[in-house]
This record gives C-alpha cells, structure tokens and sequence, in this order.
C-alpha cells in the first residue's frame, strides 16, 4: 500500500501501525476459496470464547487467545477493545 503513494492509503497504513495491526494487516497467503467459505459459513465463538467451525465435514475448535496467537497477537493485545463483543443494530 505503501507504493501507491495515496494520502488515503498512507492513513491507514499510519493506522495499522499506530494500533499494533501491521502484522495482521499484511499478512498474505494463498487460500482456497471454499475453505474460506466453509470456514465463515460454519464459524462461531460460543461464551467461552472458543471457535467453532467445520471444514469438509470435519469439526474443529480452539480457543480465542490460541488462535490470536497463531495471528501473532498476545496478550496485551487482548487487553484492546472488543468490538465484535458489541450490540448489533438491528435491521
């Protein structure tokens, strides 16, 4: 993004760096659509925070802070602001 030498872009990218999402933010890999999409589809976090979700007909779970790990977040990070954690407005 950087290369693009847009204001906009800048921005965010000053953003990402500012809250400790650079990392996350440009990480790249080379998925397979469907399993992105069984992924979503299937994916949800119960009270405990741990992730549930099947892929090809196989069921998988692990823990929140496990898989932020795996992102290469840690524990201060778990310290920031959870906005998935907040009420939905409703349709």
């Amino acid at each position: 993004m950087k290369a693009h030498k847009k204001p906009s872009l800048d921005r965010a990218v000053d953003i990402c760096a500012r809250i400790g999402a650079s990392e996350i933010m440009s990480f790249k890999h080379d998925w397979n659509t469907e399993i992105v999409a069984q992924f979503y589809a299937t994916l949800y976090v119960d009270s405990d925070r741990v992730m549930h979700w099947m892929t090809a007909g196989e069921y998988f779970s692990v823990e929140y802070a496990v898989f932020a790990g795996y992102l290469g977040f840690d524990e201060e990070d778990h310290a920031r602001d959870k906005i998935h954690d907040e009420i939905v407005t409703p349709p």
